[in-house]
C-alpha cells in the first residue's frame, strides 16, 4: 500500500515517509550526475576526435554519385525524384506539429519545438536535395546537407529534451544548430570538413546510446528503435553508395535508398507522435525505485476498478467489487495520514510550505497527487455505475429482478430506490406518465384534398360531399381508406 513498507530503512531524519523519500531523491541526484558525466564525456570525445584527426578537404569526387542517369530529361533521375518522399512525409507531421499538443503527444514547450526544427528541415530538404541532385557542384552543396543536419540536429535534442532534460536538451539544440553554421563556414572558408562529419557521426552514436541508457518519458517508445534503425540503415546506404548500387544490379543506388529510409523515420516518428501518451510511473530510472514501484504501485487498485468499467458491455453493470473499492478506500486514508505528517514536520520546523523544496515537501506532493488520482478513479467508477442503475428504472420499472439486485451495493440498492421515488413523487404532482412512450400519438383527425369525385358519403353519424380539389378535416380512421385508393391526399399546409 505505501512505499515505506518496501523500503530499506533510513538513518536520517525520523517522521513519516522522509526516509524513503530522502533515499529517492539521493538516488535522483546521483543519476542526475551519472548523466551529467555522460553528457560531458560525450562533449570531450567529440572534441579530442576534432582534434586529433587530420584536416580533412573538400572533394570534388563527393559530387559524383553512382546512380548519375538521364531518365526523361530529368539529370540523376532518381536521386531527385526519391527527394520528395522526404516532403510526402514532412508536410503531415509539420502540419500536426503547427496544430499543438491536440495533434500530437508533446508536453514541453522546447520539445515542440525541437519536432517543428525536424519536420521542417525534412520539408526544406526535399526541395533543396532535388534542386542539388538537377546540377551537383559546390555552390548548391549547402542547400542539400543543411536542412538534414537541422533535421538530425533536432532529433538528437529532442531525445535529450524528452529523456534527460528539457533545459539540457533547448542548451544541445542551440548548440547544434550553431555548430552547423560553423562546420558550414569552415567547409566553405578553411575548407575543412572535419567538424561536419562529426556532427553527422555524433546522432549515429548518441541516438541508440541514449535509448538504452536513459528511460522513455512516453509511451510507445519501441517507435524510436524502428525510426533509429532505419535512420542507422541511410547512413550506411549513403556511405555504400556505389557498393549498394552494383550489388541490386545497377537498378536503384546507395543515396536514392539513403533519401528514402530518411523519409521512412519521418513517417514513423509521425506515426509514434500520434499515438504516445505520457507514461504514469513513479522514479523510472533508478533500480531500486523501479523495484519498490513494482512492488507497490500507488493507485493500481483504483486503476483497477476502472477496467473493470471498460471491459462491462455498455448499459451492463458488474457485479460491485467491494473488496478492491475498501482497499482504495484505505489506501487513500493512508496517503492522507502521510501527507498530514509531512506538513505538521515542516511546519514544526517553521519551515514555508509554498516555497520549500525538501524531500518532506516532495514526499507530501507525492502523497497529495496519489490521494487525488484515487479520488478521481473512486468517483469514475461510482458515477458510471450511478447511470446504469439509474436507466434500470426506465427499462426494467421501480422494482429490479434478482439478478441485477445481487451485483449492487446495498448504498446502490438504496439509491435505487430513492431515485424510484423521486421520479414517482415528480410524476404524482405534475400529473403527467414519463414512463410511457416518448413518440406522442398519431392526431385523430387530419385535413385531406379530395382528388377525383366521391359525391355524398356516409361517416358515422354523418355525411359529407366529396367533390374534385374540396378539403375536408376528417377522422384518420374515415380518411385512410381513400387514401389509400388514391381518391384523397393529406393536405398540409
Amino acid at each position: 500500500m505505501h512505499l515505506a513498507a518496501d523500503l530499506p530503512p533510513h538513518r536520517g531524519r525520523g517522521g513519516p515517509g522522509a526516509g524513503p523519500i530522502a533515499l529517492a531523491s539521493a538516488l535522483l541526484r546521483r543519476e542526475n550526475r551519472r548523466r551529467r558525466a555522460l553528457a560531458g564525456g560525450a562533449v570531450l570525445a567529440s572534441a579530442l576526435l576534432l582534434v586529433a584527426t587530420p584536416r580533412l578537404r573538400h572533394s570534388p569526387a563527393l559530387h559524383l554519385f553512382a546512380d548519375m542517369r538521364n531518365l526523361l530529361g530529368v539529370p540523376n533521375t532518381l536521386n531527385v525524384l526519391t527527394a520528395y518522399p522526404l516532403l510526402l512525409a514532412g508536410v503531415p507531421g509539420l502540419i500536426l506539429c503547427l496544430c499543438g499538443s491536440g495533434c500530437f503527444g508533446v508536453s514541453l514547450r522546447w520539445e515542440a519545438l525541437g519536432w517543428f526544427l525536424f519536420y521542417a528541415g525534412n520539408v526544406a530538404a526535399a526541395f533543396g536535395s532535388a534542386y542539388y541532385h538537377l546540377k551537383p557542384d559546390d555552390d548548391r552543396l549547402i542547400w542539400d546537407r543543411l536542412p538534414m543536419m537541422i533535421s538530425s540536429s533536432s532529433l538528437l535534442s529532442i531525445l535529450v529534451i524528452e529523456r534527460v532534460d528539457e533545459r539540457f536538451g533547448l542548451s544541445c539544440l542551440i548548440s547544434l544548430l550553431s555548430l552547423i553554421l560553423v562546420s558550414s563556414a569552415c567547409e566553405r572558408v578553411l575548407d575543412d570538413m572535419r567538424l561536419w562529419v562529426i556532427l553527422n557521426f555524433v546522432p549515429c552514436i548518441a541516438i541508440p546510446a541514449m535509448l538504452f541508457l536513459f528511460p522513455p518519458k512516453y509511451t510507445h517508445s519501441r517507435f524510436w528503435f524502428l525510426a533509429t534503425g532505419f535512420y542507422l540503415l541511410a547512413r550506411f546506404e549513403g556511405l555504400a553508395d556505389r557498393k549498394v548500387y552494383s550489388v541490386n544490379r545497377y537498378f536503384i543506388s546507395g543515396h536514392s535508398l539513403e533519401h528514402l529510409c530518411f523519409a521512412m523515420v519521418t513517417l514513423i516518428l509521425t506515426v509514434m507522435l500520434s499515438f504516445r501518451n505520457i507514461k504514469i510511473a513513479s522514479c523510472v530510472g533508478i533500480p531500486k525505485c523501479q523495484r519498490w514501484v513494482r512492488r507497490r504501485m500507488y493507485g493500481r487498485r483504483a486503476s483497477q476498478l476502472l477496467k473493470e468499467i471498460d471491459s462491462s458491455e455498455a448499459g451492463q453493470l458488474a457485479p460491485f467489487n467491494s473488496d478492491v473499492f475498501d482497499q482504495v478506500i484505505r489506501e487513500c486514508n493512508e496517503h492522507n495520514s502521510q501527507f498530514q505528517s509531512l506538513i505538521r514536520k515542516m511546519v514544526e520546523r517553521n519551515l514555508d510550505i509554498e516555497t520549500t523544496r525538501n524531500e518532506d515537501h516532495y514526499g507530501a506532493a507525492i502523497h497529495h497527487l496519489s490521494l487525488l488520482r484515487n479520488k478521481r478513479c473512486l468517483m469514475a467508477y461510482m458515477y458510471n455505475r450511478a447511470e446504469v442503475i439509474q436507466s434500470f428504472r426506465w427499462k426494467v420499472g421501480p422494482v429490479l429482478p434478482h439478478d441485477i439486485q445481487e451485483k449492487l451495493h446495498f448504498s446502490e440498492k438504496e439509491y435505487f430506490k430513492n431515485h424510484s421515488a423521486a421520479i414517482k413523487s415528480y410524476i404524482s404532482e405534475m400529473d403527467i406518465d414519463l414512463t410511457v412512450d416518448m413518440v406522442p400519438p398519431k392526431d385523430p383527425y387530419i385535413q385531406v384534398r379530395v382528388l377525383e369525385d366521391i359525391g355524398e358519403v356516409s361517416l358515422g353519424d354523418h355525411s359529407v360531399s366529396l367533390t374534385k380539389n374540396s378539403l375536408h378535416f376528417l377522422r384518420r380512421t374515415d380518411a385512410e381508406q381513400f387514401i389509400s385508393q388514391g381518391l384523397m391526399e393529406e393536405f398540409l399546409e
